[in-house]
């Protein structure tokens, strides 16, 4: 990978985008991977954590760098530094995405595996990242506010969105994502792949996928009504 210059400043937008891209590029190659946000130490970090049932854990820290606290399976210290947002940036992501795999033992991929409602959910959160690029950046949260300390609780965007609130009063605390920038704003289930609206309308991105003939770029402009 190429190095770069670990103190060159990086416009907060600029790493919004990028954490979400590694995320999806990975998750998209590992569908068995799940995103969340989450705030360690009281709120100090705003990590993106990529995680599985087996142990993985990953923490894309945009307050920081790139952090693997434990491989695929959980045990076996990871060859891994922690790695600045710049390494990232300069490197090609194809080859930094297989180094991190090998590096925390995800096996090789061939050919990334069709996208589930799931994946679509995680492409249209980094397409929205992507779009405020060096502009007002794009509030992307979740359902509960993870900050290991005080400001946890429900998201405060959720009374907005009356049928995700009862869902997550029920018990479905993380299974929701909300995105809001100048112009934008929806939540989405991530399960389903079901994007809400404030006034109470839906769309599946599923559906919208299929009809747009497998084109990401048409969804996102269903999704955002451009």
């Amino acid at each position: 990978m190429t190095p770069a210059n670990p103190y060159l400043p990086l416009h907060a937008t600029i790493v919004e985008a990028a954490s979400w891209k590694l995320a999806t590029d990975l998750v998209r190659r590992h569908p068995e991977l799940t995103v969340i946000r989450y705030h360690p130490a009281g709120g100090t970090y705003d990590c993106l954590a990529i995680r599985s049932s087996n142990g993985l854990h990953i923490d894309l820290n945009r307050r920081g760098r790139i952090h693997v606290h434990a491989i695929e399976g959980g045990t076996g210290h990871p060859n891994w530094e922690p790695t600045e947002w710049t390494s990232y940036l300069a490197a090609d992501p194809r080859d930094f995405v297989g180094h991190l795999e090998q590096v925390v033992r995800l096996g090789p991929v061939a050919q990334i595996p069709p996208s589930t409602p799931k994946i679509l959910v995680y492409r249209l959160l980094t397409a929205v990242a992507r779009l405020q690029v060096l502009a007002e950046t794009a509030e992307i949260s979740m359902s509960t506010i993870d900050s290991s300390g005080y400001g946890a609780g429900p998201g405060s965007w959720l009374p907005g969105y009356p049928a995700i609130r009862r869902s997550v009063e029920a018990g479905d605390e993380f299974g929701f994502w909300h995105a809001n920038a100048p112009g934008i704003e929806f939540a989405v289930e991530v399960t389903t792949g079901t994007v809400h609206y404030r006034d109470g309308s839906r769309l599946d991105l599923a559906d919208i996928y299929a009809r747009t003939e497998h084109s990401f770029t048409k969804l996102l402009g269903v999704v955002l009504g451009i």
